[in-house]
């Protein structure tokens, strides 16, 4: 099988004022016409810095020093300028990335950002731009197609968001498809549309796909072959299903051990039966033009107990997100009330919430629109604590800070680096740290592991169980993975189209759902068997 893209001892550092940090060590490999090379690792391996510096999107900050050769079609890309790039960077190699929200222009409509792309590359008039558009939407599960095609990027899920961000790629066929966790915010039926897209694009017109993410499941069932990286190394290569049965590294099983199983026995916790959050008909509602409504949420009634952690699952735009927001007072209810403590949450003031933010905290699902790109780590940690006037000495908030970063897997080098200076999952984590600085009653969690790797997802998921042993913390746990959400929750919510369909125990709704909706999520979960 000939080969497309070629990575000979490819070397990425970063030069900072006073030290430099080797992101790429020495990395090889080859991506053959019509194969799937899956790239999987831990937040900070590399995996992003290398599909970054196959498509020249390196950052100018910091400085950096590239090393090695990227020979795609016989060309050697790293000599490239920025010019040569634009001209088949999204037309021969197309990149997925794992940000959608800094991703899109939030200025332009998500119809004409994906037009643009077209008109850059192909010679065809408006109208044949839009219909390409409107049938590359279709394909990756945008419905509603007259109002979305003019809607605006914050009018979607993160889901959604994702969904478009793989139309923009595909749309014109590239040789090459990078995809760098591009299902990471995506439900599994929406996700196996989505690869199923994928692979179809790549059986037809033989293109090549590098597939980076932190799912096992996902590379298993979707992936030829596989890298597997730490500290910027790979410390093993194959085939799939080789690595799978024999993996040679103590890391790689490591990972594979991690994985959340499905139907792993659960043993029953003692929840104290005193309800603290109610739900009492709720409905939220979203302007869309011309003073029309949509309702995203549709006459929701739930008990949640103290102590409890309930997940909530459904397809993106099912109104998980939303129905989550509104405890934290991001969305307006249009319709019933929040009970906190016997407390209305809806009717209180901006100014009477503020009392309540030490009780009720959000780990958001997108960490990079969630927290301030100018703040350094420490900042963004401590600035909780000064609010609310629970550290004021610079010494003891330093130390604060350090003991939370170590909490949520990060050290003290993270103090005083900004956002950009992190991965995905390295962001996520300190989203995680600063809710947990408040030592809230209640954490709201919309897809608070998606980003991050299964072994490092195993030991957040483990600290929020004790942190919830030990305070007794209530969570609302939004995720598409049903794995995590067997491990992490009590009992499950399925919502479909704004409503609740399925409430049950989370070991009685995965082994015996009654919804044919929730019979079809958990069926299409990706499983990989234990040999």
């Amino acid at each position: 099988m000939p080969t497309l893209l070629e990575v000979k001892n490819l070397g990425v550092t970063f030069n900072y004022e006073e030290t430099s940090i080797q992101a790429v060590k020495d990395i090889s490999f080859k991506l053959d016409k019509k194969k799937i090379l899956g790239i999987v690792g831990e937040s900070g391996s590399g995996k992003s810095i290398t599909a970054k510096s196959i498509m020249g999107l390196l950052p100018d900050y910091p400085d950096h020093t590239l090393s090695g050769e990227i020979i795609f079609n016989d060309a050697h890309l790293n000599k490239f300028s920025n010019q040569s790039f634009q001209k088949i960077r999204g037309k021969d190699i197309a990149m997925i990335f794992q940000d959608p929200i800094s991703s899109l222009n939030p200025r332009i409509t998500i119809g004409k950002q994906i037009t643009e792309v077209i008109l850059q590359h192909k010679k065809i008039d408006k109208k044949q731009a839009k219909a390409m558009t409107i049938d590359i939407l279709e394909k990756v599960g945008i419905q509603n197609i007259e109002r979305n095609f003019n809607a605006y990027p914050y009018e979607f899920s993160g889901g959604m968001r994702q969904r478009v961000m793989i139309a923009m790629a595909l749309v014109l066929e590239p040789q090459v498809l990078i995809a760098d966790e591009p299902t990471t915010a995506l439900d599994v039926s929406t996700q196996n549309q989505l690869l199923e897209l994928m692979k179809s694009l790549y059986e037809y017109i033989d293109t090549s796909i590098l597939f980076i993410t932190h799912d096992l499941g996902i590379v298993y069932q979707f992936c030829d072959e596989l890298i597997v990286m730490k500290q910027g190394e790979v410390v093993e290569s194959g085939s799939v299903e080789t690595i799978f049965k024999n993996p040679q590294s103590a890391y790689t099983r490591h990972l594979i051990d991690s994985i959340p199983d499905l139907y792993a026995p659960k043993t029953p916790r003692q929840i104290n039966s005193d309800t603290l959050l109610t739900f009492e008909n709720v409905s939220v509602d979203y302007p869309i033009g011309n003073g029309a409504q949509f309702r995203a949420v549709k006459h929701v009634n739930l008990n949640i107990k103290s102590g409890e952690s309930l997940g909530i699952v459904g397809e993106s735009g099912s109104g998980k997100s939303s129905l989550a927001k509104t405890v934290v007072g991001l969305n307006e209810i249009s319709e019933g009330y929040i009970w906190y403590k016997n407390l209305p949450l809806n009717l209180f003031s901006a100014k009477e919430m503020k009392s309540l933010r030490k009780d009720i905290q959000m780990i958001f699902q997108d960490p990079y629109a969630s927290i301030n790109p100018r703040f350094k780590v420490i900042d963004i940690i401590g600035r909780p604590l000064k609010i609310h006037n629970m550290i004021n000495d610079e010494n003891a908030l330093e130390k604060a800070v350090i003991t939370l970063l170590h909490r949520v897997g990060l050290d003290e080098s993270f103090l005083y680096r900004f956002p950009h200076e992190l991965s995905g999952g390295q962001r996520q984590r300190v989203s995680i740290a600063r809710a947990i600085s408040m030592n809230p009653k209640v954490i709201v969690c919309d897809e608070a592991v998606s980003a991050l790797d299964v072994s490092i997802q195993k030991e957040i998921i483990q600290l929020l169980k004790q942190l919830q042993e030990d305070m007794g913390i209530t969570y609302i746990f939004i995720t598409h993975d049903m794995g995590v959400i067997n491990e992490m929750c009590d009992r499950i919510a399925v919502m479909q189209n704004g409503k609740i369909i399925e409430l049950n125990d989370t070991e009685r709704l995965i082994t015996n759902p009654q919804a044919p909706y929730t019979q079809k999520l958990i069926s299409e979960v990706p499983t990989v068997p234990k040999y």
